[in-house]
């Protein structure tokens, strides 16, 4: 059986609470509920193929897995390092090109019904 005992300490309101180890950020510091979603993610672009007569056969699309830092707790606290995913993508609402795009989680996928989507996962993590 294994047993993990934690410092126990005495907080400031006479509660007993589970002392922070040296270079873990303090649970309790972090400010809740304070960032707020900007809008819907990107969506990732696709390469569309063609049959020999011009007609759509599918949407391909390469993703890349990858390792970032990304600001996830509220600014000015640090950047987290994460894994995300990375591609090509575009504004889901106005369509405008975003280039390269790297976060966590990644864009979406656009499909239509009936055209098949082919999803090439890359592993650079």
């Amino acid at each position: 059986m294994l047993v993990l005992v934690l410092p126990v300490g005495v907080g400031s309101a006479g509660t007993t609470e589970a002392a922070v180890p040296p270079g873990i950020m303090d649970p309790l510091s972090i400010p809740k509920w304070v960032n707020q979603i900007t809008g819907p993610p990107p969506v990732y672009v696709s390469t569309p193929v063609y049959d020999e007569g011009g007609q759509l056969v599918s949407w391909d699309y390469r993703v890349e897995m990858t390792e970032l830092d990304q600001q996830v707790l509220p600014a000015p606290l640090p950047k987290t390092h994460v894994w995300g995913y990375s591609g090509y993508a575009k504004d889901s609402v106005t369509g405008e090109y975003l280039g390269l795009v790297a976060n966590s989680p990644g864009p979406s996928f656009e499909s239509v019904k009936g055209i098949p989507v082919n999803v090439e996962w890359v592993n650079s993590i």
